[in-house]
């Protein structure tokens, strides 16, 4: 055969990861790996990008008080999330609600993510920090795709009607990143054709909430 084969699936590479593989490699008797395909959106990026535990500090910066929105969106349907959803319901106090009904499922994507997302979130989460009722929680897990749409819909409708505006949070450095990759180019191209550049992007709505360092702040709509 080819030899021994390892796909880590999407993760983060660290020492300590590292060591623990090198722990269940000895368990299974695996003694030489002769290729590893390491899933890393930033293997070969550019730019630097937090620790998790610095991404859940600008995340909790960013929320500060809760109570100050009408409600507070999580983009974190993915898996891998979790760390950050455990370190909002502890810093708080409160517990997570996931949508249930397809309507309420906000930038899910696929027509059952929202119910395959919460029996995951069931299973690893403390049980405390879930809630079926979507009043007793301002936390609210969303999806992150296209979330800009019905995200600046929502904040333009509470502006409207003179109430509190919610809060989306989208915690993806990566998604930062691109996205300001994409600004970048696109103003570049628009000041060379002389013409208006398009509406800001959702990195972009965070006027009224602290700022993080350069290319390390989620994605916010506030």
């Amino acid at each position: 055969g080819f030899g021994t084969v390892l796909h880590t699936g999407d993760c983060r590479l660290t020492p300590k990861v590292t060591s623990q593989l090198s722990s269940h490699l000895d368990r299974w008797g695996v003694r030489q790996l002769d290729l590893v395909y390491l899933d890393c959106t930033f293997a070969a990026f550019p730019r630097d990008f937090p620790s998790i535990a610095e991404a859940i500090r600008h995340v909790k910066d960013l929320i500060r008080d809760p109570y100050e929105h009408s409600r507070v969106y999580l983009a974190c349907e993915g898996l891998g999330s979790e760390p950050l959803l455990k370190a909002v319901a502890k810093r708080w106090r409160l517990p997570l609600y996931v949508p249930t009904d397809t309507s309420e499922g906000i930038a899910f994507h696929g027509r059952h993510a929202s119910n395959a997302r919460r029996e995951e979130l069931r299973l690893l989460l403390d049980e405390w920090m879930l809630t079926d009722d979507p009043d007793a929680t301002p936390f609210h897990i969303c999806g992150g795709r296209e979330l800009h749409k019905p995200a600046l819909k929502m904040i333009r409708s509470a502006v409207a009607q003179g109430k509190k505006k919610p809060l989306f949070v989208r915690p993806s450095v990566q998604a930062f990143q691109v996205q300001r990759s994409r600004n970048t180019n696109t103003s570049r191209d628009h000041d060379k054709a002389n013409v208006p550049d398009r509406a800001p992007s959702g990195a972009e709505y965070n006027e009224g909430v602290p700022s993080c360092p350069a290319g390390r702040s989620p994605i916010l709509f506030h």
